[in-house]
């Protein structure tokens, strides 16, 4: 019987139909984004740290966007596979003006605050104007970014991964064209560091004017022309209910992170360059973990909007098995692939050896933590709020963040020590997170008008 196999191959198709395109998106993505950051480096490394710190801004943002979008997600994913598209069009309507409120006040107060923020992290007089004039345009890349992260995932969510892929696709065309033209000498044009942000924002807001468009083409099912009604108060207040909890956790996170990668830079500023490598690296090779959002949108929260709760289960268990494959995998690839990816950075010396050992620890942490993004998505998905923040947030926060404070401030061990410490955390979080799956406190379908939101 298909449900007595480790490995179902109609789910292993479904995943890899979904999963692929989302992949290569990403990829194609994280390629673009690794290209621009290589640039930067041939300016030199204090301009590859100014980088690092000046995206520590992103770094928030994205928690903040992943926690409001995600539940707009969820209601979408799980309305749609009940065959509800008004309430989804209602949904995608209310998501949009709150994205856009949220992306437009984030970018005022990083525009009005960005030269305090970037001290948090660096002292350094040069390092600090690289930050600042990366963060010249990159200040307003979080509204078309949030927007698009709204849309795209409308897509990924309900099955159709290739708009996803699509989007993505026009996001790394244009973003290495531009960034050849303004941070490069091929054209003249080269404006330095805040050519790579300008780069972003262009190409953000081109990649937001196709999927404007996509949604609002003659066939869509989501024309923001289709007479749909509006969410009354008490449906908006339910679904930001659901959000707050994922907001706060995002927060959390970022708030953890942003002290670790303090950290980092109170052990050796300098190797903040390393850092941004193995980690830029790291992202662009397991596109598996960028895969989950929509894998699981599709496998699990379409079973919980259709009530058939062992379907879900079982979906779930296959997505974290199948999922296995991949993290492994990639982290193989990761692992033959280190000694060669920091000359790609122009890194040499210390900085290509400490390089090296970081992307090593990456590889390993990651490919051993293969539970932490499927659960992660799972949990999201059936709105397990309480649970999410247990295995994200406060994890993150009472355990990785505190390490790293002590290994950096109290002990001062080495810097891969203490990078290797903290990824090497994530391996104990993927056990954490099957403790908490198991559970199946997310086993429910959702309702924006429900008391238990």
């Amino acid at each position: 019987m298909e449900n007595d196999k480790f490995i179902s191959k109609k789910i292993y198709q479904s995943y890899f139909k979904i999963g692929f395109p989302m992949m290569v998106s990403h990829f194609i993505t994280y390629f673009a984004s690794n290209l621009t950051i290589a640039l930067i480096g041939n300016l030199s490394d204090k301009a590859m740290a100014g980088y690092t710190v000046a995206n520590e801004t992103y770094s928030i943002f994205y928690m903040l966007a992943l926690g409001i979008t995600s539940s707009f997600h969820i209601f979408i994913s799980q309305y749609y596979g009940e065959g509800n598209i008004d309430k989804v069009n209602q949904i995608i309507r209310y998501g949009t003006a709150v994205s856009l409120f949220l992306g437009t006040t984030y970018s005022v107060l990083v525009f009005v605050f960005g030269r305090p923020f970037v001290g948090l992290y660096v002292s350094d007089p040069e390092t600090i104007e690289y930050a600042l004039e990366y963060l010249k345009f990159f200040c307003w890349t979080f509204i078309p970014y949030v927007l698009n992260y709204l849309w795209c995932g409308i897509y990924s969510f309900i099955g159709n991964s290739k708009m996803a892929m699509l989007s993505n696709g026009i996001n790394c065309i244009a973003t290495v064209l531009f960034s050849i033209c303004f941070v490069s000498d091929v054209f003249n044009m080269n404006i330095g560091i805040a050519g790579a942000s300008l780069a972003l924002l262009l190409a953000r807001c081109l990649e937001g004017v196709f999927l404007f468009c996509m949604l609002n083409r003659k066939d869509s099912e989501f024309r923001f022309s289709i007479p749909a009604g509006h969410l009354d108060k008490k449906e908006r207040i339910s679904i930001l209910k659901k959000g707050l909890p994922l907001i706060t956790n995002e927060l959390i996170y970022s708030l953890a992170y942003m002290v670790i990668v303090q950290s980092y830079s109170y052990a050796h500023e300098e190797y903040l360059a390393c850092y941004t490598v193995a980690y830029n690296i790291g992202m662009l090779n397991f596109g598996a973990q960028q895969a989950c959002p929509a894998i699981v949108g599709f496998l699990v929260g379409g079973e919980l909007g259709r009530k058939d709760y062992e379907k879900a289960k079982y979906n779930s268990s296959q997505v974290i098995r199948i999922s296995a494959i991949y993290f492994i995998a990639q982290g193989l690839i990761l692992l033959g692939l280190s000694p060669f990816i920091p000359k790609f950075y122009s890194l040499e010396g210390d900085l290509y050896h400490m390089a090296v050992i970081l992307i090593i620890i990456r590889a390993i942490s990651g490919g051993l933590s293969f539970t932490v993004s499927p659960i992660y998505n799972i949990l999201k998905i059936g709105g397990d709020t309480k649970g999410v923040l247990i295995t994200d947030g406060l994890y993150a926060a009472g355990v990785q963040m505190v390490v790293s404070i002590i290994l950096s401030r109290v002990i001062s061990v080495p810097f891969y020590v203490l990078y290797g410490a903290v990824e090497g955390l994530n391996i104990v979080k993927a056990y954490v997170n099957l403790i908490v799956y198991r559970k199946y406190n997310w086993l429910k379908k959702l309702e924006v008008n429900n008391n238990e939101i």
